[in-house]
Formats: structure tokens, sequence, C-alpha cells
């Protein structure tokens, strides 16, 4: 995974798959939903409010798409949605949610991998977020998105962002001023080449404020026992 190199350089820009080979965007009845990672060869994360009121037989991941509106890639039906049960769409609290997939996903291969999970997220890092984009005034953008972000420590989230902030959120951003484009919900943030976030809600880029990530180095335990169990 090349991500040293990227951040070095990068402020935003199309992405080739090979920068972004565990980002998989969410489908429902063919219709871009949402982000997501891919953390295991028949497991997806992404977020609760992603999948919230979502059917399983009309999910579909598609694996190693640099563009969603497309047909390249690989297309794989969802057999279960795991939402965490203390989902709270209101306080953003336990944003998190497990795809169970029907077939397991050939790793390494077709531009398909997966992302460790980090075990714990300090403040200052500067992270890769990438995925697609979308938001109910801008047509989804077919080609992937990456762009360098750098994470706010607590106290500097909850007063940017005016929102409580718990152990199981953070916030991250961009340079200043520079051109934002809304990532959907579900993108992954990476550091270092583990999984650090999925981003859970943001302010349409018009605000002036951060985005808000799941923190999910948290929820290693979760996912564990969700794999464990559906395995």
């Amino acid at each position: 995974m090349r991500v040293s190199i990227i951040l070095s350089t990068l402020l935003l820009s199309q992405a080739s798959i090979a920068f972004g080979t565990y980002t998989v965007p969410i489908l429902s009845n063919g219709e871009f939903l949402c982000n997501g990672a891919i953390i295991h060869n028949a497991y997806i994360v992404t977020t609760a409010r992603c999948v919230a009121g979502a059917k399983q037989s009309q999910l579909i991941v598609r694996a190693g798409a640099e563009d969603c509106n497309k047909g390249d890639g690989v297309k794989t039906e969802v057999s279960k949605i795991i939402t965490h049960k203390k989902f709270n769409e209101s306080s953003h609290e336990y944003d998190i949610a497990i795809l169970k997939l029907k077939g397991c996903l050939a790793i390494s291969t077709s531009n398909i991998d997966v992302i460790p999970i980090s075990e714990k997220r300090t403040s200052d890092e500067k992270c890769l977020l990438t995925g697609w984009i979308y938001s109910k005034s801008v047509p989804v953008h077919g080609s992937l998105q990456l762009k360098s972000v750098n994470v706010y420590r607590r106290s500097e989230c909850e007063r940017v962002a005016e929102v409580n902030i718990t152990k199981r959120m953070f916030c991250a951003a961009g340079i200043a001023n520079e051109k934002c484009i809304d990532f959907a919900t579900g993108s992954p943030l990476v550091v270092q080449g583990k999984l650090v976030g999925i981003k859970c809600f943001g302010f349409q880029c018009n605000q002036n404020r951060p985005d808000v990530f799941t923190n999910v180095a948290v929820f290693g335990k979760f996912i564990r026992k969700v794999i464990k169990r559906l395995s």
C-alpha cells in the first residue's frame, strides 16, 4: 500500500483503485448508497446510518471498482446486516455496521484487498481518506476519490464541530481553504496502512467544520465477535 507516498503530496484527486483496494461502494437496488471498507474476505464495515432501513436482499458491494457508475469490479450480494445495537442516530453514537457477504472476495487479486483495523488512534495524525462522493444536491461522482486529512484533538474537534464528541468518534479535515468534496458516509480513513475510522457525518463543505468519524479502533471487540459468530 503506497499510503506514505501519497500523503506527502496529496490534497484531493481522482484515484486509481490501487490506492484504495480496501474501499468499496455499497449499492441499493443498483443505486449508490454509501462507502465501506473490506476488513475480511467476507465482511465489510460501514456506518449504521448507511444501512438503516435497508434490506439485505437489495444490497450489493462492488469490490475492485474505480468507477461505481460503470460495470467494473466484482459484485457480491449481502447476506446479513449487523448494526450495533446501541446505535443512536441523533447522538451519532455507536455508528457502525458489519455486512456479511454471500461469497468470499478474492483477496489480493483484481485490485481487492483487506485493510487491517488499528488498535489505537492518536491525535495530530495525517490520514488518507478514500471513497466516492455523494450528496442530495450533487450526483454521485463515479471515480474513486482520495484526500489527505489531519485528525483533530478531541477538545478542538468539539469546539469546531459544535457537537458532543465521545471516545467512539473523532474529527478530521483537509487543509484550510482547499477545494472541499463531500465524501459519502462509510468512507474509510487509514493511517500507516491501518483503518482508524469511517466517516459518520459531515457538514456539506459549507460550514468550515470538519467531518466526524466513527473511531473504528474502539469497536475491535465488536467486529471480531460478529465475524466469529457468523463465520
